[in-house]
């Protein structure tokens, strides 16, 4: 084999360009050796970086371009592994870094893209894929880059440079995967490089987590716009597969790194990209659907699902950038021979339902036009499972619908449980309490006789909840409680003759009027259960403790707002032990997700108006779901 033409690595003569090159043409795993590799690092050096283009960046070139074929070697020869792993100080990793990140900044790379006009991309792509083969060295090398600043800056860089077109740099023409996306994968796969990407990134102005992020939504549109043939198309699919698994990777790493990204709408951008892909799909690519749009489908789930607050509005913005358009083409693809894939997809539809009980979703729903044509095949398709799911996801949404279309026409919410004013429509917005803003009421006479009553004791905690629960997205509105009263008014109504015939297996030897039933609303197929408000038949308000206790709790859940229990117990008796027409006033709770096993326990004192249950006052509580044995439920 050839001998390799190299001076000692602490010669005080340098190598010239055209040796650097020969070494780069005539190097083999067999003439490689870690003097190899000490020639090449003494170029790269950290102090040798000059502030212009000079001579000596053309050896730099030579040399960065061999760092290529010294890792593949590596790989190969665990001897010269090891001995670069030794060679290979965090001054060495600051040289690498800092000499690619000369050459990026004048498009220097092996071979270069001399075309007229050309931007730097080539560059961009040569040197992201070289920092890809340097973390596959070994996993001490990956370490060494990865505890390096200087490596971080530099993968910023390459994420967000623009070319002269204003477009950031991807290759979807290539047979290989984008060695710039797959670079940021790389790192965010690992245990190190999240917290430190996330610290690079805060470190810099507030502003710049915001145009990360955009970078992000800015990629996924491009990628949509090159998917003009069937093969970009597929490229394109995967593409924006991996752009959301990198984002759900970091920000399970980082809540201060979220805001960022619900500042450009992420959600939203991601289905609209989808919706899109999906659509094109149709035309060109049928097949497409299935399996992998199914798959990327669930990739995006799993980014509301990581995330333990703002469901809500997670799901809100998903459906107001298309997703359910999206979603409907998908299910009629999908094999009914294929079980798997059949329960994921009805999974996802039930998880789509889920949040469908909230105004703000529901109005988006409504905003959002879906063709028609969709639905039709989905209700023609020969999938029951996928159909049924479809059918009862479609009934959910017409009777939450159907609500919303008559709020206007409905009464305000009033948190003074003796108001005189509830029969009446109210006039105005609520008066919300100007220090908590947990209690609305209808007036200042009623703001002033709660205040008395129950608020002046409660006010302070409730300011902390509120402010914990809007800071963490987890806020339950005055405007979702003024829609779930309405909700749960009418499913009462609905349900009311069935009701008392079938409580007795769930609370043996009580009357209606002493149980409670909970309308559980967290998914599309409603179920009903029963609590027992009393500890016996023959309780009155003389041995209430046991009832209290009873009443305020309920099984698997924790509730932390023990500031509402005299006001929600006032409530309880007035109907539990009322011994003046028991069978005018009702009780009913309804639960209603609103996160990582969290709920809203709301319940409704209800009253016997014209041959109709109608709602006159409500309590909405927190709760936190406590897993079986451990287990998520």
């Amino acid at each position: 084999h050839s001998v390799l033409p190299t001076r000692k690595a602490d010669s005080p003569e340098p190598e010239t360009v055209e040796q650097l090159w020969d070494i780069y043409s005539s190097l083999t795993p067999r003439n490689c050796t870690v003097g190899t590799v000490k020639t090449i690092l003494k170029h790269l050096r950290l102090e040798l970086v000059p502030n212009a283009y000079d001579a000596y960046s053309d050896r730099a070139l030579a040399c960065v371009t061999l760092l290529s074929t010294i890792a593949a070697i590596c790989r190969e020869k665990p001897v010269l592994n090891r001995d670069f792993i030794d060679v290979l100080t965090g001054d060495a990793v600051d040289g690498i870094c800092m000499w690619i990140n000369f050459c990026l900044h004048f498009g220097l790379s092996f071979p270069m893209d001399k075309t007229p006009g050309a931007d730097f991309r080539q560059a961009y792509f040569i040197q992201s894929q070289l920092l890809c083969d340097l973390l596959e060295t070994s996993p001490e090398a990956t370490d060494r880059f990865l505890s390096a600043s200087s490596f971080f800056d530099l993968l910023i860089r390459i994420w967000m440079t623009e070319g002269k077109a204003g477009e950031v740099f991807m290759d979807l023409a290539s047979r290989k995967p984008c060695p710039i996306l797959l670079l940021m994968m790389k790192v965010l796969q690992s245990e190190e490089g999240p917290p430190m990407l996330v610290h690079r990134i805060m470190a810099r102005p507030p502003s710049f987590a915001t145009h990360f992020a955009e970078r992000f939504t800015l990629r996924a549109h491009q990628s949509l716009d090159k998917a003009v043939t069937k093969a970009l198309l597929g490229k394109a699919t995967g593409y924006v597969d991996g752009l959301m698994s990198a984002t759900g990777l970091l920000l399970k790493e980082s809540q201060s790194l979220i805001g960022g990204f619900r500042r450009v709408d992420y959600l939203g951008e991601f289905s609209v990209v989808l919706n899109g892909l999906s659509k094109q799909a149709e035309e060109k690519d049928p097949g497409l659907l299935f399996p992998t749009m199914l798959r990327v489908t669930a990739t995006a789930f799993k980014l509301i699902l990581d995330q333990k607050s703002r469901s809500v509005h997670n799901n809100r913005e998903l459906f107001a950038g298309g997703f359910l358009e999206h979603f409907l083409r998908i299910l009629p693809a999908i094999p009914s021979t294929d079980k798997i894939s059949n329960g994921v997809a009805i999974n996802h539809l039930q998880i789509l339902g889920f949040y469908t009980i909230y105004p703000c979703v529901m109005k988006t729903i409504i905003q959002t036009p879906h063709p028609v044509e969709l639905i039709s095949r989905l209700e023609r398709t020969a999938n029951p499972a996928v159909k049924n799911t479809w059918r009862d996801f479609a009934m959910a949404l017409s009777e939450a619908g159907k609500v919303l279309t008559k709020m206007k026409d409905r009464r305000g919410i009033c948190d003074y449980a003796s108001c005189t004013s509830r029969t009446r429509e109210m006039k105005s917005k609520g008066k919300q309490c100007s220090y908590c803003s947990s209690v609305v009421y209808c007036s200042t006479k009623c703001q002033e006789s709660d205040w008395v009553k129950y608020h002046q004791a409660e006010c302070k905690q409730a300011h902390q909840v509120h402010s914990c629960r809007k800071s963490s997205h987890t806020l339950y509105s005055h405007a979702s409680r003024s829609f779930h009263v309405a909700f749960l008014e009418r499913l009462y109504n609905e349900q009311a003759p069935t009701l008392p015939q079938d409580y007795h297996e769930e609370c043996p030897g009580l009357e209606f009027h002493q149980v409670l039933p909970i309308l559980n609303c967290q998914s599309v197929a409603l179920s009903i259960t029963f609590e027992p408000l009393v500890a016996s038949k023959l309780s009155d308000s003389t041995n209430s403790e046991e009832d209290t206790r009873l009443s305020w709790n309920r099984k698997q859940v924790q509730f932390l707002q023990s500031y509402l229990e005299p006001r929600f117990v006032g409530m309880v008796d007035y109907c539990r032990y009322r011994k003046k027409d028991i069978n005018g006033t009702r009780l009913v709770e309804g639960v209603f997700p609103l996160g990582d096993r969290l709920a809203v326990f709301l319940t409704l004192e209800l009253e016997r108006v014209d041959q109709k249950w109608e709602a006159v006052y409500s309590i909405a509580r927190y709760g936190q779901l406590i897993p079986k044995h451990g287990r998520g439920r």
